[in-house]
């Protein structure tokens, strides 16, 4: 009895722990798929970080690249860069600046940018900066820098006025470009524009530009006296407008013949002018430059004096002609009486 009873209370304590031991193995398995699925996430996870620091390594190089190559444009610019405190304190420059400046950049900044203007430059760039601060506007101006062989250097400055967050002035930010071979190349073309005008001076003619319709477009005159009208009369309009039928169309005539050969010579019109008739000599060529339409330079030659004297000649000649008919005429009268 005994036996019995008490095997039947180990074999319900058996299955109880037989239960409990299946359900551990259950636990046990929900537990092991829940690890293996956060381990899977972490390698997931783990493999999404790699790759993100890896676009990070190539983006830092790829900035790094662009940072170098922005500063290498910075500093190679072919001008120079300035960043200036609101007293023109040198902030910031670039090679090109400190080259500009003649003078190593350690040695430029934090030193005042007025010191490298030439003297009587300085209060023009005085102004430059009061007027970028004041409007907040860019600006430009020219100045002369002291260049270090002691030649003069002459610059052009973009100045522009940088702001904080707030609307206050910040700094400047200074565009330096040298002019100094522009500077010799206006220089040069000037002196030779002075020398032209003086030689141009010195012809005796009316000299005019006209196009190929005979429209004014320049002159210069030794004296006003030669001009049929004054400039404000007759520039712009064509001779046409201005000058007498016959005049203009033998100056048309010499015009077309200069179109076709490139110059014409000896055309002569004459003109009634406040002081008496003069007479001129036309001579016109082509303007060998290129343009919307053919421009011919003219030269107006007063030959007055001359004709006057061809007159005097022709006139001096038919005497003399009819003097011999008469002298001519007397002696072969003088011969026939002589003969009866």
């Amino acid at each position: 009895m005994v036996e019995n009873e008490y095997g039947g209370k180990f074999e319900e304590l058996r299955n109880k722990a037989e239960e409990v031991l299946r359900d551990k193995k259950e636990s046990g398995k929900e537990l092991g798929l829940e690890i293996d699925e956060l381990i899977h996430e972490l390698e997931v996870h783990q493999i999404e970080l790699e790759m993100q620091n890896e676009d990070l390594i190539r983006i830092q190089i790829e900035l790094e690249d662009s940072r170098r190559d922005y500063l290498e444009l910075y500093d190679f610019a072919p001008v120079g860069y300035f960043t200036l405190d609101e007293n023109g304190i040198i902030k910031i420059a670039n090679l090109t600046g400190s080259d500009i400046l003649g003078k190593p950049r350690k040695f430029i900044i934090k030193s005042a940018f007025i010191l490298y203007v030439a003297p009587d430059y300085r209060k023009t760039l005085h102004s430059h900066f009061h007027q970028v601060m004041k409007t907040q506007l860019k600006k430009q101006c020219d100045i002369e820098l002291i260049s270090p062989d002691k030649t003069p250097l002459f610059v052009t400055l973009d100045t522009m006025a940088v702001l904080d967050e707030d609307g206050t002035f910040k700094e400047f930010r200074v565009v330096v470009t040298d002019n100094s071979e522009r500077k010799k190349a206006e220089e040069k073309i000037e002196e030779f524009n002075n020398q032209l005008q003086s030689t141009i001076n010195a012809i005796p003619d009316l000299m005019f530009e006209v196009d190929i319709e005979g429209r004014f477009y320049d002159y210069n005159s030794p004296s006003a006296g030669d001009l049929y009208v004054q400039p404000e009369s007759f520039l712009g309009k064509t001779v046409s407008e201005v000058l007498p039928p016959e005049a203009a169309a033998k100056i048309m005539e010499a015009l077309k013949e200069a179109s076709e050969k490139g110059k014409h010579r000896g055309m002569i019109y004459q003109l009634t002018l406040p002081y008496g008739e003069k007479y001129f000599e036309l001579s016109i060529a082509k303007k060998p430059v290129p343009k919307s339409k053919s421009h011919f330079i003219g030269l107006a030659r007063d030959i007055t004096k001359r004709k006057i004297a061809e007159q005097r000649i022709n006139e001096a000649l038919k005497e003399k002609e009819m003097l011999i008919k008469e002298i001519h005429h007397r002696v072969k009268n003088n011969l026939t009486g002589c003969l009866i």
